[in-house]
């Protein structure tokens, strides 16, 4: 499978550069690179919050629904907050000064 994975990424590439526009190719290629490359341990976190003190010694061994129902409501005041400080003071950015910032802040 990740032959067929690779094999079809490749493709899509270079299909891309010979079909596209070279600023769109480019465009397209650092979307393609950020997201193949980024790193989310979202998962593991998530088991790791909810196991069980026999398989996480001194770990949160929080309640499976009191975790699922805290991260929502964390997860949507803090969209809500990101919303406001776009509008507020990101909204006349450049595009490329915005994907430099916000590439920063997934690194981070």
């Amino acid at each position: 499978q990740m032959t067929y994975a690779l094999s079809g990424a490749l493709l899509l590439s270079v299909l891309a550069f010979l079909w596209l526009p070279r600023r769109l190719a480019m465009c397209n290629g650092y979307m393609f690179l950020t997201s193949i490359l980024y790193v989310n341990i979202g998962g593991a976190q998530d088991f790791w919050f909810t196991a069980e003190q026999s398989c996480v010694p001194g770990g949160p061994s929080f309640d499976y629904t009191y975790y699922n129902t805290y991260t929502a409501v964390v997860g949507a005041f803090t969209g809500w907050i990101g919303i406001i400080i776009f509008q507020s003071q990101m909204s006349g950015w450049t595009f490329r000064k915005l994907f430099w910032v916000i590439t920063l802040m997934q690194v981070l």
